[in-house]
């Protein structure tokens, strides 16, 4: 079973769409995540993302019960994660895979990063890590 975390970083839309592709593809269970301020706009985006879901599952031939048609909707949730701060009880690593989408702005948020991945992750774990040079110095 797949179990997908995403970073964002200030409602990053690169990270949010990988996301919520985990999601669609079928994922057992995919967390958004983000800075408290931020999570707002991220669980509407979700949300629409939801109802557009929903909407494909009504209208395909093979209709599924209703039971499957939630599982399928429901394994996607947006929960904080600060880099800076323990993991809260909403999180339960190691997970699967981990993809984080140009999440560095400055140097010194490197380390932060860092030590969120190590909370996050294991042995087993499949990390994909994409940012753009930005010419640190």
């Amino acid at each position: 079973m797949l179990f997908a975390l995403t970073l964002t970083f200030n409602t990053n839309i690169s990270a949010l769409t990988v996301g919520l592709c985990c999601w669609a593809m079928g994922a057992k269970e995919t967390i958004v995540t983000d800075l408290g301020p931020i999570l707002p706009n991220i669980r509407a985006n979700v949300h629409l993302n939801k109802l557009a879901k929903c909407l494909r599952l009504l209208s395909c031939e093979n209709s599924e019960s209703v039971s499957r048609m939630q599982e399928k909707i429901d394994n996607i949730r947006v929960e904080e994660l600060d880099w800076d701060r323990p993991l809260s009880e909403a999180f339960h690593p190691p997970y699967d895979m981990v993809v984080a989408s140009d999440v560095i702005y400055e140097l010194v948020d490197v380390n932060a990063l860092r030590h969120a991945l190590d909370a996050i992750s294991g042995q087993q774990t499949t990390l994909f890590l994409a940012y753009p040079c930005r010419g640190f110095d």
